[in-house]
C-alpha cells in the first residue's frame, strides 16, 4: 500500500516536470503574462499602427515573435520601416538581444 502511494506521488511529480519540458521542445506558445506584455509593447511601439496577429514561441533560449500590423494606406515605406524597428527594438529590450522578431506590415481596408 505504501509502495502504490510512494509511487503515484513520484508519477505526479514526473508528469508536472514533463508537460514544461515537451511545452518547450515542442516550441511552445509564450506564457500568457508575457504575450500579454508583448502586445502592449507593440501597442506602444507602432504608432498609429494596428496589431492584427501575434504568434509566439520558444526555441531554447529564444523567444519568437511573428507579428502583423496593419497601417493607414497613405503610410509610407519608410514610416512603415522605422515602426518596425522600433517595435523589433522595444521587444529586445524587454525580452533579452536573442528574441527574433518578425513583423510584417500590411494596409487597412
Amino acid at each position: 500500500l505504501v509502495g502504490c502511494i510512494i509511487s503515484v506521488v513520484i508519477l505526479a511529480v514526473a508528469v508536472k516536470m514533463l508537460i514544461p519540458a515537451l511545452n518547450e521542445l515542442t516550441d511552445g506558445a509564450l506564457p500568457q503574462e508575457e504575450i500579454e506584455k508583448a502586445t502592449e509593447i507593440i501597442r506602444l511601439s507602432s504608432g498609429d499602427g494596428h496589431l492584427k496577429s501575434l504568434r509566439t514561441r520558444k526555441n531554447g533560449n529564444s523567444d519568437i515573435f511573428e507579428i502583423t500590423v496593419c497601417v493607414e494606406p497613405h503610410t509610407t515605406i519608410t514610416e512603415a520601416e522605422e515602426m518596425t524597428g522600433k517595435i523589433e527594438e522595444a521587444l529586445r529590450q524587454e525580452f533579452g538581444s536573442e528574441t527574433q522578431v518578425s513583423v510584417m506590415v500590411r494596409h487597412r481596408k
